[in-house]
């Protein structure tokens, strides 16, 4: 379960707007989101030990395999190898059924990401110059 952001396809979407800035001050704007995003799944997640809690991380990547920089929200399966039987449910002895954190918080994230992003990086050209 991840989600992750090429720069690439950021300076495509938002042109040459993005040659004004480094990588560094794009993963930024991305960790940012990113955080939101973590914010947003840790409220929908309803555990006592909060281990699924603590799962929910955000991963900076400076070097993928296309050489574009990338930032995941990801679960730590080590955390909480638990995370897919609460999201998705699951059958046998003692069922349960599914408690959505993962997916409804990233279905949200995609509607009101790119602006925030594009704002994110408007600033950082603001104080560029």
């Amino acid at each position: 379960m991840s989600i992750q952001h090429d720069l690439r396809n950021l300076k495509k979407t938002f042109g040459n707007i993005t040659k004004h800035l480094d990588d560094e001050q794009i993963l930024e704007a991305f960790e940012g989101e990113g955080k939101d995003l973590q914010r947003d799944m840790r409220s929908r997640i309803h555990d006592d030990s909060g281990n699924l809690s603590a799962a929910v991380v955000v991963k900076r990547f400076a070097n993928q395999r296309k050489g574009a920089p990338a930032v995941f929200v990801a679960i730590d399966r080590r955390i909480a190898p638990h995370a897919h039987l609460v999201e998705y449910g699951h059958g046998g002895p003692n069922p349960a059924p599914p408690h959505p954190f993962f997916r409804p918080a990233i279905d949200g994230f995609r509607m009101k990401v790119g602006g925030q992003i594009k704002a994110a990086i408007q600033n950082a050209l603001r104080k560029r110059s």
